[in-house]
């Protein structure tokens, strides 16, 4: 009898999980397609836009090819241009190990100059690939610095520069990436490096994602994209962080842009994680995905209210991951897939 009723809560237990499941990653939901404006594909990104970063002037930074041998691409988004091009990587690098995920810019306000930040999940590890550029839209050279690894870097997702030898990272996952998944295993956290320091700052995400700061400095956000949150943090003075916000977004949050005069966020998401799971696990069968973009009114560092900018079946650009707004234009990455450029006629 014992037994029995053992065997029937364990069942339960594992009902409630499946169920839960199902339902957080958003499996049952359905999109009507809508944009700001007329979008464009660009026919050269073939191999993804994981992340990107606009600088003031309208150069864009691309991290393209997650999973593989990958290159950083550019993006004048002030000029009529119709695709990017590659950057060249000079000094003592072998571009072909390079393998890009999420990426940051640090930029010198008195010379301008460029330290990019790039995590690189190469074959001999986990690593951050630092870069200059000199800030120009003129400029087609990256120059690799130095690598930067840690034991602490075991499955870095994204992160944001704080400095020219610091920046704060998001740990991904524990026991593997499905396993985490699956389970909803909170193996995610925060971690910042300062000056060949690593310290980690928080755990208990599950799937730690996107990361970016306030324009002030003193938030931190974060996308946890198994739970279809963003975690705000306060940056405390001796730079440890306290959460002060979670806020569920209803969706599967991935790269987050800081709009740099008003602190909104702009979400370049999954609304259907179940379909964007098939598609990113087995690309080569070409399951469609969903794609999303949403803008998030920010006051003192704690989101009000959402907005969605734009979605699509797939039709036109599957499994978002980072949305982009500068002047008039609209630029969407994926992870694994192309990227679009739209008119910015309804900014939502």
């Amino acid at each position: 009898m014992w037994g029995k009723l053992v065997l029937i809560v364990f069942l339960a237990v594992i009902l409630q999980h499946v169920v839960r499941f199902l339902f957080l990653i958003n499996t049952f939901q359905k999109v009507f397609n809508h944009a700001p404006g007329p979008c464009r594909k660009l026919p050269s990104v073939v191999n993804g836009s994981e992340d990107a970063y606009v600088l003031s002037n309208g150069l864009l930074f691309i991290s393209s090819g997650f999973g593989h041998s990958g290159k950083i691409l550019r993006l004048d988004l002030d000029a009529d241009v119709t695709d990017t091009e590659e950057f060249r990587i000079e000094g003592d690098f072998d571009p072909s190990s390079l393998s890009p995920h999420g990426l940051s810019v640090w930029q010198n306000p008195k010379s301008g100059e460029v330290t990019l930040f790039v995590v690189s999940h190469a074959r001999a590890g986990e690593r951050v690939e630092v870069f200059r550029h000199d800030g120009t839209k003129t400029s087609k050279v990256l120059k690799h610095l130095r690598t930067i690894t840690d034991p602490d870097f075991k499955t870095l997702n994204d992160l944001v520069a704080t400095g020219p030898d610091s920046f704060y990272a998001t740990i991904c996952y524990t026991f593997g990436l499905a396993v985490d998944f699956l389970l909803l295993y909170p193996g995610g956290g925060v971690l910042r490096y300062d000056h060949g320091k690593t310290t980690v700052l928080d755990t208990g995400l599950v799937l730690g994602n996107g990361i970016n700061i306030s324009p002030d400095k003193r938030y931190l956000h974060v996308a946890e994209i198994a739970r279809r949150n963003i975690v705000t943090y306060e940056i405390q003075a001796d730079k440890t962080i306290k959460r002060a916000q979670v806020f569920d977004t209803q969706t599967g949050p991935d790269n987050i842009h800081v709009d740099p005069d008003t602190g909104d966020l702009w979400i370049g998401g999954h609304p259907n994680s179940y379909l964007a799971s098939f598609h990113l696990s087995a690309p080569e069968k070409n399951y469609p995905a969903y794609s999303q973009v949403l803008r998030m009114k920010v006051d003192r560092g704690k989101i009000t209210s959402v907005r969605e900018v734009y979605v699509n079946d797939g039709s036109e650009i599957m499994a978002s991951s980072i949305a982009i707004p500068y002047k008039k234009t609209l630029f969407i990455g994926s992870v694994i897939e192309g990227a679009v450029v739209c008119e910015l006629i309804y900014p939502g």
